[in-house]
């Protein structure tokens, strides 16, 4: 769980540089199986959004991009 965070946080971190990596929230599912990684931040345009999707979607170990 901890390299999946620390990969969320720079990958958000590149494309939001202002971003604050303790603003995260980690919940567990129910049996454990899943981790939710929340993440609040302001972008500036279109782009930020297009590249943070595209990044995260990309990693193997996310297996869902809202």
């Amino acid at each position: 769980i901890g390299m999946l965070i620390l990969f969320a946080a720079l990958v958000i971190r590149r494309h939001v540089p202002a971003f604050d990596p303790a603003s995260l929230d980690i919940i567990p599912s129910s049996k454990g199986k899943y981790v939710s990684v929340r993440a609040t931040f302001r972008v500036e345009c279109k782009e930020q959004i297009n590249g943070l999707y595209a990044d995260l979607a990309a990693e193997p170990m996310i297996k869902m991009v809202l």
